[in-house]
């Protein structure tokens, strides 16, 4: 259904150290907008989980939710803007190895990231209308858009 508010993201350009670009497929993103309106409804029908940032999954999370909870056209913008990403080495392999190391914010994203809003949603009511929400793993990418910005000649930009 049509809405007059509306969330939008980009994919973003990652550029390798040898300057070569390509489009990043991870999911991620480093630019959201969205609309208000004065009395309107706020970017969320529930309240959004203390992640701990800039580590991964709110992003994605924040995507996918939106995109569920079908009150705003969730837009994918890549073929309105540019953003481009250094790529650089990471201090860390993954979630498990920064966990190991003591840094539970990224063991927190992701139990918030499956969890949420769910779970708080389903302590207030089993039949909340939200209660059905959660990031599904691997989802919360621009493929899930189902409006998109098109290039000059009306097609989506591969």
């Amino acid at each position: 259904r049509m809405s007059q508010y509306w969330f939008a993201t980009l994919t973003r350009q990652d550029i390798s150290e040898d300057g070569q670009t390509m489009q990043h497929a991870y999911g991620g993103y480093d630019f959201w907008a969205w609309n208000l309106r004065p009395g309107g409804i706020p970017l969320l029908p529930f309240q959004m989980p203390p992640f701990r940032f800039p580590l991964a999954i709110y992003d994605n999370w924040l995507f996918d939710v939106v995109n569920q909870a079908a009150q705003r056209n969730v837009i994918d913008a890549t073929n309105a803007a540019s953003i481009y990403h250094q790529n650089h080495k990471k201090k860390s392999q993954g979630w498990y190895e920064l966990f190991k190391k003591g840094v539970t914010g990224v063991y927190i994203n992701r139990y918030l990231g499956f969890n949420e809003p769910r779970q708080s949603l389903l302590k207030i009511s089993p039949t909340h209308e939200y209660a059905h929400v959660r990031h599904r793993w691997q989802f919360g990418t621009t493929n899930e858009a189902p409006y998109y910005v098109v290039s000059n000649n009306g097609t989506k930009a591969e």
